[in-house]
């Protein structure tokens, strides 16, 4: 890395834990490497010119523009072997970094059985856990077909063969079962619609996009989403994670 990026990964840096424009002297005292307060003043104008850096005050610091604060994450996160000891650890990085996270739990539950109540319900009893409808005769033929395959499966099945209510209760039993969230109020910083509130903590968004980084779309402008694999105490989920592209990500995503 050539010493003007350094500059600029050291100036996000400063400014990722303070969140206040960075001067030239706060800089030289922060890095290690040996410059002048007058050569970093230089690379702030160069790195100004380029558009990393924009300056809000006349007699202000620095702080990187959103572009750079996005080019920053995509090198320095490793969205390999991301993991967390609990559901309770997530939470309180969640917290302390003010990042919205939803994530679904990655597990096979495949349905063992079909229990007719008097005509009344139908239990479905997976290999973890049981689910109860009101009965259905088409419901009840339909499933008995396919016996012993799992719920995921059971969901594209029911929305294939045009069963488009079957397929939602399903999706909403697996959405309670496995689906977890916390950051509320970081998520409200991205949005005050209901919809779109409801469409996070679902985590329908994972249904949505693929793994990796977003900036548009999915998320406004000045904020990151991100959709990756990760591991809960051993149990494998997917995640997507979204915040201000000041946030500290690093923090976060730490195993």
């Amino acid at each position: 890395m050539d010493k003007k990026n350094l500059i600029l990964e050291a100036i996000i840096q400063e400014y990722l834990k303070c969140l206040e424009p960075i001067s030239s002297k706060q800089l030289m005292d922060s890095i290690s490497i040996k410059i002048s307060s007058a050569s970093i003043r230089n690379y702030f104008t160069k790195l100004s010119t380029d558009g990393a850096l924009e300056q809000l005050h006349v007699s202000g610091g620095r702080v990187p523009t959103l572009n750079a604060l996005a080019k920053y994450w995509l090198q320095k996160l490793d969205l390999d072997s991301v993991s967390f000891n609990s559901i309770d650890e997530l939470s309180q990085k969640s917290y302390k970094s003010d990042i919205f996270y939803t994530l679904k739990f990655n597990s096979s539950n495949s349905l063992k059985e079909i229990l007719n109540i008097d005509n009344r319900y139908l239990i479905l009893v997976f290999e973890y856990n049981e689910m109860i409808l009101e009965y259905n005769n088409v419901y009840e033929k339909l499933l008995q077909e396919f016996i012993y395959h799992d719920i995921e499966e059971l969901i594209l099945l029911a929305k294939n063969l045009g069963a488009l209510q079957l397929s939602s209760l399903l999706s909403d039993f697996v959405r309670q079962q496995s689906v977890r969230y916390n950051g509320l109020s970081a998520l409200a910083n991205m949005s005050n619609s209901d919809e779109y509130i409801k469409y996070m903590i679902d985590a329908k968004v994972l249904d949505d996009i693929d793994r990796g980084f977003y900036f548009d779309g999915v998320v406004n402008d000045g904020f990151m989403g991100i959709n990756t694999d990760i591991t809960i105490n051993n149990k494998s989920a997917n995640l997507f994670c979204m915040g201000k592209l000041d946030c500290d990500f690093s923090y976060f995503l730490a195993s």
